[in-house]
């Protein structure tokens, strides 16, 4: 039934992992700005005027070396703050991401639904056509709400599975995957 609309479900099927794939990405564009929020209020708390490194030995010399460790790691000028241009950077491109995902996701269903409404037609014009080709003691044997029932209920019920699952089916298997390649890439331990 689908079979000749399979450019549109490619193009469905492609928007659908792209969407999937940056709505993943975005809470780690997002984790990059928290990063630049977390570094600037402990570069505030440093002494303005002293290098990283100084940072770092200072630290070890007053016995917190959990704390140099930490500004070891992190990317921060002592006694600067946060980089609110670097923010809103990041905060930008956050933006960007869910939008081209959340476009992307419009997409994928405007076009399956297209296609199903599409099939869906083709569905009743075959469903007519067998109808009519049926012999009258077909009629005389079968109760007439019994065929109409089969006839507007049954294909609803196919075009409303159709449209429902075949689109969540695809983004949970997706999301799923993404969600769970994006925790291994981040901490193998944790995940």
């Amino acid at each position: 039934l689908l079979t000749p609309c399979k450019l549109p479900l490619a193009v469905a099927g492609l928007a659908s992992v792209v969407s999937v794939v940056l709505a993943v990405v975005a809470p780690k564009v997002l984790g990059r700005a928290t990063n630049i929020v977390f570094e600037g209020a402990i570069g505030s708390l440093l002494p303005e005027g002293l290098t990283k490194e100084q940072a770092i030995e200072a630290a070890v010399a007053s016995g917190h070396g959990d704390m140099a460790d930490m500004i070891r790691a992190m990317d921060l000028v002592p006694g600067a703050g946060i980089d609110f241009t670097a923010l809103g950077r990041v905060l930008l491109l956050a933006l960007a991401v869910y939008a081209a995902s959340a476009f992307l996701a419009w997409l994928e269903g405007f076009v399956l639904n297209r296609v199903m409404i599409r099939a869906m037609y083709r569905l009743r014009a075959d469903v007519e056509a067998k109808i009519h080709r049926l012999p009258l003691s077909y009629f005389d044997r079968v109760q007439r709400g019994e065929m109409l029932s089969r006839v507007t209920n049954d294909i609803d019920n196919v075009t409303n599975t159709l449209q429902q699952s075949l689109s969540g089916a695809l983004r949970a298997v997706l999301t799923l995957l993404g969600v769970l390649g994006m925790m291994l890439s981040n901490s193998l331990r944790l995940t």
